[in-house]
């Protein structure tokens, strides 16, 4: 885990933390990881509502990771040659939340992309995410990583928060990605009203 990496993590020490990982993230590992989330939270949480909402998020937001990581050229001061393909997962706990955060490595190129998807997704209320939902998934196939690009759109739906996100650069070609999403533990039905 780098250095900038340890920095953003250092203030959730005392949180219920549920599981931290960083490292390469493999088909294997994602359903390892998966496995692991879906015992701890058993004992963590009774609203079978708030579970599948958790588990849909926490699937998105690892097949994201899985399908999208990108390995990036260890440049032996802020990326070393461990760290060149590696991802860190973190899923906490609070009174009115579970939290997942994800960080990848992202090219500047592609910076830009991420975050006027994400900006657009949030703007949007449940009815227009529903809609924009069904239009992607009517207009676009397949890509060539199996995936629909529905991703964050999904995990919008399915936490009814808006989306968090931060890019911290590292070098001159890559920047660490950071998604956080959270899942309510209780009912909400305005997506407009979001607490914290």
């Amino acid at each position: 885990m780098s250095k900038t990496e340890l920095k953003k993590y250092k203030n959730i020490h005392g949180e219920n933390i549920i599981i931290l990982y960083s490292g390469d993230m493999t088909f294997e590992l994602l359903n390892a990881i998966t496995a692991c989330l879906e015992n701890k939270l058993t004992s963590l949480e009774e609203e079978k509502k708030v579970k599948k909402r958790f588990y849909s998020v926490a699937m998105e937001c690892l097949q994201n990771l899985y399908y999208h990581i990108e390995e990036v050229a260890p440049d032996n001061e802020n990326i070393t040659k461990i760290d060149a393909k590696s991802v860190t997962v973190v899923v906490y706990m609070l009174k009115r939340h579970f939290v997942i955060q994800t960080s990848n490595f992202v090219s500047h190129l592609k910076e830009q992309e991420i975050g006027r998807k994400i900006d657009e997704i949030n703007s949007k209320s449940a009815e227009e995410l529903r809609q924009l939902y069904l239009n992607k998934l009517s207009e676009q196939g397949f890509s060539e990583k199996g995936t629909a690009g529905l991703g964050y759109i999904e995990i919008a739906r399915k936490t009814t928060q808006k989306l968090e996100y931060l890019f911290q650069k590292i070098n001159d070609s890559y920047s660490l990605f950071t998604l956080t999403a959270r899942i309510p533990r209780t009912e909400i039905v305005d997506r407009q009203n979001l607490t914290k």
